[in-house]
């Protein structure tokens, strides 16, 4: 399995922080897990956890990270 610098992750300018990236990972997941009409399948083959496959999502870019103000978190 490839090895993931979380700490790129962390610092990326969408992201700002661990517990953002946390966050926006575990929203995804989810996703990939519920399926409900309306949401993406996985879109990347790597790993066979839903967490790893979100990882892997937002590390090649096929998800995107919207933006937004610090008091709506």
């Amino acid at each position: 399995m490839a090895l993931i610098d979380i700490e790129k992750l962390v610092k990326r300018e969408d992201i700002k922080g661990k517990y953002r990236l946390n966050r926006i990972l575990s929203l995804r997941a989810r996703e990939i897990v519920d399926a409900k009409e309306g949401t993406l399948p996985p879109q990347v083959n790597e790993g066979s956890k839903p967490t790893t496959k979100a990882i892997f999502e937002l590390v090649k870019g096929k998800i995107r990270v919207e933006k937004i103000e610090e008091g709506d978190e």
